[in-house]
């Protein structure tokens, strides 16, 4: 495990006197973005695979953010089921199974975020066992996923092709917008 800080801007709130009264112990609390630290764990972590990281914000509420690559949990599956396979990079580019391979694909839900979740988080956050034993814990949502088609070509010609072809297109785009 690696611990990094960083001070980055996050959700939070902020305490402020209003204007208009004139009772200086009266205050208003609002949401607001402030510049506070942030602790990044990095996990190696077997059942899911690969680097992993929590991000956890040191300012109430404690938002936090979790990274899983599900190139890295497929990975495993594999390799759990003995289904030779090479990985380059994020990319599997071979496999001895693809209809194996589909398959697992097809399987992966959130269920092994959550796990991955729970397994780690309560590690790190300051939440003590008699406050989860009262009933507060992290609820998770989904904020951004990343969809991947990995295409493997059998002749590199055709990929250089596909490739230039996609910049020249991409350029088209941008001197449109210019």
């Amino acid at each position: 495990m690696c611990i990094q800080k960083s001070k980055e801007y996050g959700r939070s709130f902020s305490s402020y006197e209003p204007k208009e009264v004139k009772d200086k112990n009266y205050r208003l609390i609002c949401r607001a973005l402030r510049e506070v630290n942030h602790y990044y764990f990095y996990i190696r972590d077997e059942e899911v695979g690969g680097l992993n990281y929590i991000k956890i914000c040191s300012y109430f509420p404690f938002n936090v953010d979790i990274y899983v690559n599900g190139h890295n949990w497929l990975k495993v599956q594999l390799k759990e089921r003995r289904i030779k396979h090479d990985k380059v990079d994020n990319c599997i580019v071979w496999v001895e199974d693809a209809v194996a391979l589909q398959e697992l694909c097809s399987r992966l839900n959130d269920d092994p975020l959550w796990a991955f979740a729970d397994r780690w988080i309560y590690k790190f956050v300051p939440i003590v066992k008699s406050e989860r034993e009262a009933g507060y814990y992290y609820k998770y949502f989904i904020a951004q996923v990343e969809y991947s088609h990995n295409a493997v070509f059998r002749d590199k010609r055709i990929l250089n092709e596909f490739f230039q072809e996609m910049i020249d297109q991409f350029r088209r785009i941008l001197n449109r917008q210019v």
